[in-house]
């Protein structure tokens, strides 16, 4: 073969419009390229391939797409994997650079079906493979037009996993056969969502908008423990003295070999949470099975409810989780995954027949959005500096071809959840591309009543309409801390029919009264007796405080987006029904003995998320903000914010700059250290998932609450700060700004505070201090202030 190189490129162009003035209006934004049909023999695995010559070195651009998954190989080497995530009507395609000598050359796609087992995630119309190069004729390249063949693979099954990707089950004496290569047939023409019309059972194209996940071979394994027989529980005492010859084979070194009619366990602990690509390299083995299975922690019962401990002990635990399957022949062969797998655990058990196997290379290979922080975080508080990294890990491993809420349980993009990822993501790192297709993906699944799916892309519609509300905070925050007022004008509509899906709902009352859907607010634990699941009294059946007040705090948000916007008349219109549903809540909600808000309208209830809405609306009567807040952060019997929404309470302490209450409740932060935990976890111990992205808010807070760094409006054309560095002596805040970063340096000696604040080129502000308020300047300013 000759040399060549592949690079991902991400394009700002509809590709193949160039001929479409000559086309009836109904063939416009169809492309000079065919899907290829499915192997009729091919129950869940197919390859396709185009072997090719050249004469002289050519540069090509190649868009490819795949239905359910596709592995692109160029000349044997893998360049990419995709179709990114998305829907029938938004199903993208990447865009390869191909730089080729002279000489032969194939491309190659092995794709997969996942049927019945796909993961909910996986939005797909019928198996299928795309290919269609720019600019040269389509007898060269394009899938339908050039010599693309395509041969069916067999000894591939899948065993269902929930909700993610089902676990691989690999016959190697069937899946290594010489594939029977035939004429790969013509399905439908691509087409462009943007231009396609009359459309009838097509996926609708759009180009891939993230960049390529990571995709790196790295050594993860820090420890093992060997045992030679099998079972969920592990007993150290009964291990091995075989670490370092198990060490050395799986690094790729020296291979081991299991005796025939004998079994080997080998658990493998992973320096970090890791996301990656299993790849197990063996040598023989006929009659063998090799099982791999994975898991974020070891559980102290035989039941996945249970609490796991320690995250670095195994010890009279048992190992549970999700598990591949793999079935060695004669010869050299290779098990693999089609998809990434998560966890801080890996799991082989080796069981012979008749024959002996011997175990090779286990290579891993990370993946991941390439998300890194470019802000630094440090304070004089080791516990606060201890957590920072655990979240800046999460997200990383809770970002992929979406933002998702969990690696190992679910890998779905939930509103809830993606709100904070994308806050987090937007203060440390000027890549939004994460964030404007979340915002983008939600809005394409809005039903006609207005909601959108509570998770998406979801081939199982879930309606959360307490979720809806907090899409258009996510606008919101989009439009203030980024520059793209053009999205956020594409995405106005979707507002409005939130809006009017919330007004429908209003009683005779003047209240929001919801039965539809599952209106989840928290786990709150006494929301979660009697099957209620995190719904709030009364929150189903009846007339919830919190489902009102949620729908008046979003209200703000649509008012301030049409003011932005240009749109007075729509913003006088949204704040005067803010007031009027608020005036009803106070009216049947108000406690005036207990100063707070019930949830409930006989006033049994009451949590910290009522009070919390209510502050952070702007509706609340001037009157009940400081009882408000007093019974948020003092009363007793209220429902706890989990560490979800304790987003919410950390907003309502910079709103009231209390910091006492601000380290208080980190400490369900810091508890993850006791636990030798690498990421941060759903909930409390017992935490069903130890990676989960919505807990990682805390690295939004450190610089916009602590430090207090703030837009004053849309765009972030001007700061606000507001320091609540309470008991740091010192505190280093940074946060991204669509011109560059601002930086705040906090040190207090002698209880006076000194701050140093630099800011943007062109960028101006204020900050807002006990005895006054000073304006910033672009540069380096220096303040000095006393308690």
């Amino acid at each position: 073969m000759s040399t060549t190189s592949a690079s991902r490129i991400i394009l700002d162009y509809i590709p193949f419009t160039n001929n479409d003035q000559e086309k009836q209006w109904h063939s416009r934004g169809q492309w000079p390229a065919y899907w290829l049909q499915w192997p009729e023999s091919s129950p869940n695995a197919a390859i396709y391939r185009l072997k090719f010559s050249l004469q002289e070195k050519m540069v090509v651009r190649l868009h490819v797409s795949g239905d359910n998954k596709y592995h692109l190989k160029l000349d044997g080497e893998q360049i990419g994997i995709g179709p990114e995530l998305g829907d029938v009507n938004n199903y993208f395609f990447e865009t390869y650079e191909l730089s080729l000598e002279p000489g032969e050359h194939c491309l190659s796609a092995m794709v997969f079906d996942f049927k019945d087992t796909a993961p909910f995630c996986q939005m797909s119309l019928k198996p299928g493979f795309l290919a269609a190069a720019e600019n040269v004729p389509p007898e060269l390249f394009n899938t339908g037009y050039a010599t693309w063949e395509t041969a069916p693979l067999y000894g591939l099954e899948w065993e269902k996993c929930l909700c993610i990707y089902p676990g691989t089950k690999l016959s190697a004496s069937e899946f290594s056969k010489a594939p029977v290569w035939q004429s790969a047939q013509r399905d439908t023409l691509a087409a462009s969502a943007e231009i396609r019309n009359e459309c009838c059972n097509e996926r609708l194209l759009r180009p891939a908008p993230l960049p390529q996940r990571l995709y790196e071979k790295q050594s993860m394994i820090e420890k093992l423990w060997i045992f030679k027989d099998s079972g969920p529980q592990v007993f150290c005492n009964s291990k091995l003295d075989e670490e370092a010859s198990w060490l050395n084979a799986l690094e790729g070194h020296t291979p081991i070999t299991v005796a025939p009619h004998s079994c080997r366990r080998v658990i493998g602990r992973l320096d970090d949470y890791r996301c990656f690509y299993p790849k197990l390299h063996t040598i023989d083995g006929s009659g063998s099975t090799i099982t791999l299975r994975y898991a974020e922690g070891l559980f102290s019962e035989k039941n996945e409810r249970a609490p796991k401990g320690n995250r670095n002990e195994i010890d009279n635990k048992y190992f549970l989780g999700y598990s591949e399957t793999f079935h060695p022949a004669e010869g050299e062969n290779c098990f693999f995954t089609p998809w990434w797998r998560g966890g801080r655990y890996i799991e082989l058990t080796i069981t012979t027949q008749n024959e002996p196997v011997t175990i090779g290379e286990l290579e891993l290979f990370d993946t991941r959005y390439p998300y890194d922080s470019e802000i630094e975080l440090s304070s004089s508080d080791e516990q606060l500096n201890s957590v920072l990294p655990l979240a800046v890990r999460t997200l990383q491993m809770c970002s992929h071809d979406t933002f998702m809420d969990c690696p190992y349980y679910e890998q779905l993009m939930y509103i809830g959840d993606s709100r904070l990822e994308s806050l987090v993501m937007m203060i440390s790192t000027h890549d939004t591309r994460m964030n404007e297709k979340m915002l983008r993906m939600f809005a394409a699944s809005a039903a006609p009543d207005g909601l959108l799916a509570s998770r998406y892309p979801s081939q199982v519609r879930q309606v959360i309409p307490t979720f809806s509300p907090f899409w258009i905070a996510s606008l919101h925050d989009y439009a203030l801390y980024r520059d793209d007022k053009k999205t956020v004008k594409e995405l106005i509509g979707t507002v409005r029919h939130i809006v009017d899906a919330f007004e429908q709902k209003i009683n005779t009352d003047g209240l929001i009264e919801f039965s539809q859907g599952w209106n989840f607010v928290d786990w709150t634990p006494n929301w979660c007796k009697d099957g209620r699941m995190g719904i709030p009294p009364d929150g189903e059946y009846g007339v919830s405080a919190v489902v009102n007040l949620l729908f008046i705090y979003s209200l703000r948000h649509v008012a301030e987006l049409c003011e932005y916007l240009d749109e007075p008349h729509c913003a006088t219109h949204y704040r005067q029904l803010q007031k009027t549903l608020m005036d009803n809540v106070v009216q049947h909600f108000w406690n005036k003995e207990r100063g707070m808000f019930a949830d409930d309208l006989k006033g049994k209830y009451y949590s910290e998320h009522a009070q919390c809405l209510a502050l952070l609306s702007g509706a609340l009567p001037k009157e009940l903000v400081e009882q408000t807040g007093k019974a948020l952060f003092n009363a007793e019997g209220l429902a706890d914010c989990s560490i979800y929404f304790s987003h919410y309470y950390f907003e309502c302490c910079h709103l009231l700059n209390n910091s006492d209450a601000f380290f208080k409740r980190m400490q369900l932060w810091f508890d993850c250290n006791n636990l030798n935990l690498k990421t941060l976890v759903e909930r409390p111990e017992p935490s069903r998932s130890d990676c989960h992205a919505w807990s990682s808010h805390p690295y939004f807070h450190v610089p916009a609450t602590l430090g207090g760094i703030r837009p004053a409006d849309f765009e972030f054309r001007r700061v606000s700060i507001r320091p609540m560095p309470g008991p740091l002596t010192t505190l280093h805040a940074e946060m991204i700004h669509p011109h560059g970063k601002i930086i705040a340096d906090y040190k207090t000696v002698d209880e006076v505070h000194h701050a140093k604040i630099t800011l943007p080129d062109g960028i101006e502000g204020e900050i807002i201090l006990p005895d006054g308020v000073k304006s910033l300047h672009a540069g380096t300013n220096e303040i000095n202030w006393r308690h």
